[in-house]
């Protein structure tokens, strides 16, 4: 095993890895769950998970769980795994089934969304049919899933570049940018519409922000 590798293991079969050192993270999946999904979970021992899609958002998602873990209460602990489970069995349907339940899997499916938003809403061309590629599920699936949340996926692209703006005018590390510079560098590429989006969402235009650092 490497480093970033995700590997299938199955507790009622024997393991032996072979890893250089680093550190490693685990998620336990209660195999009737797994059953329930996939049906017999026998033919994912050894798996190996794809480096991208919805499997790089899982990644993500337990490496942040653990370095925040100290800071979460325990409610929140739960709820951060329960959402890593439903990713994981989401990637396993798709990689035994080729398919994808979105109805089955929303919370983790808009969880994993919600990354790759926060790290990829500067493209300006991200769009929520790039969101639905990327997690491999259908564009109307994606919607689906966030509307059983009560959210918007274009809303959650549009606000993440407007936080994305709003961090970046209030960071002395970005005074040599120019309002219009940052707003191109958050994923925006008409400045009228920033400034509106911007004055709606925190009340004040960009440049006024800016001067309450």
């Amino acid at each position: 095993m490497n480093a970033g590798d995700m590997i299938v293991m199955d507790l009622a079969q024997p393991v032996q890895m072979h890893r250089t050192r680093h550190q490693m993270i685990s998620l336990f999946l209660p195999r009737n769950r797994v059953q329930a999904v996939i049906g017999d979970p026998a033919g994912l021992a050894g798996l190996q998970l794809a480096p991208n899609g919805l499997a790089a958002m899982l990644r993500s998602h337990m490496r942040a769980t653990m370095d925040q873990a100290h800071r979460l209460q325990p409610a929140q602990r739960v709820m951060a795994v329960n959402m890593a489970t439903e990713m994981a069995l989401s990637i396993l349907q798709v990689e035994m089934q080729g398919r994808n339940d979105i109805a089955q899997f929303a919370t983790g499916i808009c969880q994993a969304a919600k990354l790759l938003i926060d790290r990829e809403c500067n493209d300006p061309n991200l769009t929520p049919q790039r969101v639905a590629s990327a997690l491999g599920c259908s564009r109307a699936g994606l919607y689906r899933a966030f509307a059983d949340q009560g959210q918007s996926i274009a809303e959650m692209i549009w606000a993440a570049r407007v936080a994305r703006a709003k961090s970046m005018l209030l960071s002395s590390d970005y005074l040599n940018l120019r309002v219009s510079e940052i707003a191109f560098l958050s994923g925006f590429t008409d400045q009228s519409t920033f400034n509106r989006m911007f004055k709606r969402t925190y009340g004040l235009p960009p440049g006024e922000m800016r001067q309450t650092r």
